[in-house]
């Protein structure tokens, strides 16, 4: 998996959360990542499934522009 390096105040993807699929798909690197994520849009919300401590949860996360794409 990959891990997390955003820190949520709602709760959502925290420091450490090792990010394990994306919609359904396999995310074993930041490649894997990348490829997932270029096939969707801006505004897309996905279904992030992330390994917390020895739970797994499965987190909707709303796709934004980076700040430099604004």
């Amino acid at each position: 998996g990959l891990l997390s390096t955003k820190r949520d105040a709602y709760g959502r993807l925290i420091l450490g959360d090792i990010i394990t699929s994306v919609n359904g798909k396999k995310v074993s690197n930041g490649s894997d990542l990348y490829r997932i994520l270029d096939q969707c849009k801006v505004g897309d919300e996905v279904i992030v499934e992330v390994l917390r401590g020895d739970q797994k949860e499965k987190i909707p996360v709303k796709l934004e522009p980076k700040p430099d794409e604004t």
